[in-house]
Order: structure tokens, then sequence, then C-alpha cells
């Protein structure tokens, strides 16, 4: 498969190379920034199923490619190939627009088929990758009911494969998206506009779908039973149908199945008689090719190898050459390493000898260092004695202070009480002066008056 629609019969419409949209972002030979091979198919089912989240790394990937269309002005568009089984996961992280478009099954079967017949099995081998895979237990049970070891488009096991792996799919990606187009039914233009309309109203961007054609390739699958095969795909189909969301998804997933019963029934109908003959032809055909092939394939692998011969013969004479022109140059070197050692070893003695004098200089720092280590030691014995000395000088000044507080009081005391004797003698001596004038038994009593006073105020 090549990188452009012209490279492999595609039957896309021409435009530019794949992918070229990535160019901007590829960074040398890691690839696309944020990008991992594990993204394609070992997470193509998240971890805890389809109401399972989508990894770190592939939301780190996602965030990566909206944000840059972002910082270049556009509407991020995610084209998300090998993503069914993630569109779930994807939506829930990502609201916004989503649209599922499928082709009608047995339609996308011929086409499998066609390129399988010019030997392209890859969409074979990677889905049959999932299936094998995987850790769903449904899709387990297709590997055990269906089992093939390689890819044989005859082969029903490989058809029931793919019907019921596709059927899965789309049964838990339905419910996750806002828009579903159906690629068969764009060819009518009133479908084509309303979807067109739809995706319009939704995102804001203008879409052209006419370029949506229903293509219809060969098939070779032959069945004997048919009663057989189509109870067998209406079973499945219920059990997918039992594992849907929705009523919705359940009964879209009923019509893809019944829409693939009557294509193939259809293209059943109009092939049988000629697909026998056709089957036995392509088979003589292949079988020629294979000899005609296995013949060319021996004549370029003789050419190969005489060419191979010739250029390990060339290869020789360059290697005697170079390995001449290295002998003389190791000669040069070596004298120039000789030259570079001997001033080498010059500069390590002197190294040397500053080493030694450095080493002479520490133990000299040393020495000083133990010495204010011990100086130090004194000053803070000495500090230490002294802070005891002014704790002891504190408390003492501490107890001055509380006794001559307590003086204080008691002459503040003793002061007041003078100055209330002061005032009481003052009174009596205004009595006497008075009681003096009065007959001498009055005097007496203010004398006795007097003395008890004076007694109560030296008391």
């Amino acid at each position: 498969m090549g990188n452009n629609y012209a490279s492999w019969d595609s039957r896309h419409p021409a435009h530019a190379p794949y992918l070229i949209e990535f160019l901007n972002l590829i960074e040398g030979e890691r690839g696309v920034k944020g990008f991992t091979s594990d993204m394609a198919f070992k997470s193509f089912l998240p971890i805890g199923g389809f109401d399972g989240d989508i990894t770190i790394e592939e939301k780190t990937y996602v965030d990566f490619l909206i944000r840059h269309s972002r910082e270049n002005h556009k509407i991020p568009v995610l084209s998300c190939t090998r993503s069914l089984g993630r569109t779930a996961a994807l939506s829930r992280q990502y609201p916004g627009c989503h649209i599922l478009i499928h082709r009608q099954l047995f339609d996308q079967w011929a086409s499998y088929t066609s390129l399988s017949l010019k030997g392209d099995n890859y969409y074979f081998n990677v889905m049959n990758l999932v299936i094998d895979n995987s850790c769903d237990q449904f899709l387990l049970n297709i590997s055990t009911c269906f089992p093939t070891t390689h890819v044989n488009i005859q082969d029903n096991n490989l058809f029931y494969r793919f019907i019921f792996f596709h059927l899965y799919l789309y049964a838990h990606a339905f419910d996750a998206c806002e828009i579903v187009i159906d690629v068969a039914k764009c060819r009518n233009s009133d479908y084509q506009a309303t979807m067109e309309q739809k995706i319009r109203q939704s995102t804001s961007l203008a879409v052209d779908l006419s370029g949506a054609k229903r293509n219809f390739e060969v098939s070779l699958l032959s069945i004997d039973d048919r009663a057989s095969f189509i109870d067998t795909i209406r079973q499945f189909t219920k059990i997918i149908c039992g594992t849907a969301p929705t009523t919705e998804s359940a009964d879209f997933v009923t019509a893809l199945a019944e829409q693939l019963i009557e294509d193939w029934n259809h293209n059943d109908f109009h092939t049988r008689r000629m697909r026998s003959g056709y089957i036995e032809h392509l088979t003589s055909s292949f079988a020629l090719g294979n000899e005609r092939q296995l013949v060319i394939e021996a004549q370029s692998k003789a050419a190969a190898e005489g060419a191979a011969r010739n250029a390990l013969a060339e290869e020789l004479s360059g290697v005697k050459a170079a390995f001449e022109m290295n002998s003389k140059h190791s000669a040069e070197m070596q004298a120039r390493l000789s030259d570079e050692l001997a001033i080498a070893m010059a500069t390590v003695e002197k190294l040397s000898d500053e080493l030694s004098h450095f080493r002479n200089e520490q133990e000299t720092m040393a020495s000083d260092n133990e010495e204010l280590r011990r100086e130090s030691k004194s000053l803070r014995a000495a500090l230490d004695l002294i802070a005891s000395e002014l704790n002891a000088s504190r408390q003492s000044h501490q107890e001055v202070l509380s006794r001559f507080d307590k003086q204080t009081s008691q002459l503040l005391h003793t002061y007041a009480e003078l100055n209330v004797a002061k005032a009481e003698i003052t009174k009596l001596n205004h009595l006497l002066k008075i009681a003096q004038q009065q007959p001498p038994t009055l005097m007496r009593r203010l004398a006795r008056f007097k003395t008890r006073t004076l007694r109560r105020i030296i008391n």
C-alpha cells in the first residue's frame, strides 16, 4: 500500500498524498510527536472495554493535534481510522461533533476480497490481529468459534469474523456519534444534502459528499447450507444487540445485518454459476503466476548475489586502502600521543607538587582550627560564668528594689499618720486656748485628753 491514492487500487478520488497534514509535526526519525505504534492496535479497545477511557498517551497525542490546529487558526477535524473500538471513549473525552461513516458490510467484504486477490491482505490481517489478541470476551468467543490460520477469502470462518467484528464495533460506536452517514445512500441527492446540512449546522464546515459512491468489487464466498448461514448471522446479531447500550444502536446493527444478508443473497443468485469456473481459473492462474514468480525471484537472487560479490570485492579493496591509510595515520597519531603523554606526565608531576604543598597548608589550617576551637570553648565557658553572675546580680538587685519599695511604702504610711497627728495637735492647741479661759476642771479634762491622744499617736 502506497502513500497516495494512485500507488494502489484505492478507488479514492485524486488528492494530495496521505497524511500530508502531519508533515510539520514530524520530529526526525521519531515520527509525529506523541504518537506510538501501540495506539494503532494494542489499545484499539480501552483497557476497561467500551466504557473505559483512552490512555494518557492517547490523550496527550490528541490534545497536541487539537492544540496545533487551533494555534494555526483552524477548526480541528480528526479522521480517526482504526478507532471504532475507542469511539465512545473519545466522545466522552472530547465533546463536539462525532461522525460515523460506514459502508454496507457486503460491499466492504468485497473490497477486502479484491485486495486479497491482488496480494494485499493488510485489512484481513489487522482484523485478525485485533480479534486474536483482544481481552474482550465477545471477541475471544469469535476467535474460538471461528478459528483461522491464514487468510482464505473462501473460508466461511473469515467471513463470520469480518461480519461479527464490525457489527460488534458499530453497536458500541453508534450512540457516541451525533451524525451517522451511510456511504451507499449518498447516491441519493436528498440524503446527501441532508447529511451536508447536518455537518454544516454542527461544525460550521461546508462538506461536499458528492464524491461518495458505492463500489462493489468481488466476492468468492460459497455457501452450501444457506439456512444455517443466515441463521448463524442472525443469532450472533442478537447476541451483539444484547450488548448494545441502547435500543437505537441495537436496531442499527440489526438493519446492517439484514442488509448484509440481502446483498449477499442478491450477489449469490447472480454469480453462483460463474463463480466456480472463475475460482478454478483463478487457482490455475495463481499457480502459473507463482511458478513464474519463483523463476523471476531466482534470477533476481542470482543477479543480486553477483552484484553483492562485486560490491564485496570493491569494498575489500577499499578496506585495504583504508587500512594502509589508517596504519600511517596511526603511526603519526602514536608519535603525537607520545609527545602529549610526556607533557601530561610533566603536568602531573607539577600538580603533584602543588597537591603536596596544598596538603601541608591544609594540615596547618587544621592545627589553627583546632587552636581556635579550644579558644572558642574557653571563651564560651567564660561567657557562661559571666552570664551566671549577671543573673545572680539581677536577682540581688530585684531583692533590693523590693525592700526599698516596701520601706518607701512604710515611710509614706508613717508620714500620712504624722500629718493626721499634726492636724489633731493643732486642733487641741486651739481647744487649749479656748479652755484657758474656762474653769480649771475643764482644763484638767483637756490635759488628760491631750495626753491620751499623744500616747495613741506615739504608740
